[in-house]
């Protein structure tokens, strides 16, 4: 009779800290320290909010932020998104996303603090700003919405 041998897989977790700059107000700066832990199932940060292997800050920041707007956390997103899309080191494309989603959050009908005014802002505020952006088509359209009777 053979001894049977069963491999025994023991989940690994990995911790990784990530550093992210950014802008707080006019001339101020804070860094926040985001840990992320990679495990089996995927990897987290520190909120639990799933992320992806190799993602910036900013693409972390905007995960969050999207999540906590699934949560019906939505002072909490807006707050999110609006440091996103102040945040010059984010780039376009994310301060685009940012605006974009801050819009419709606005916009949302769960959302007890709705505007539609601070909506329209969003979007114009990106369609102003960012002219070239692949995502002004999306901003001119939801404000075709917000202003159709």
């Amino acid at each position: 009779m053979k001894p049977r041998f069963r491999a025994l897989v023991v989940p690994v977790a990995i911790v990784v800290s990530t550093v992210c700059v950014v802008s707080c107000g006019i001339g101020s700066r804070t860094t926040s320290t985001t840990q992320t832990t990679m495990t089996p199932e995927g990897e987290r940060d520190s909120q639990g909010v799933s992320v992806s292997l190799g993602s910036s800050p900013h693409e972390v920041a905007l995960t969050r932020a999207r999540q906590a707007a699934r949560d019906g956390k939505w002072d909490d997103a807006a707050q999110q998104f609006r440091r996103l899309a102040d945040t010059v080191e984010a780039g376009p494309e994310m301060r685009t996303a940012a605006l974009m989603d801050l819009g419709s959050l606005h916009r949302n009908v769960l959302n007890p603090t709705r505007d539609p005014e601070l909506a329209a802002q969003s979007y114009e505020r990106l369609i102003e700003e960012f002219p070239d952006s692949p995502l002004r088509a999306d901003a001119e359209a939801e404000l075709e919405r917000l202003r159709a009777p």
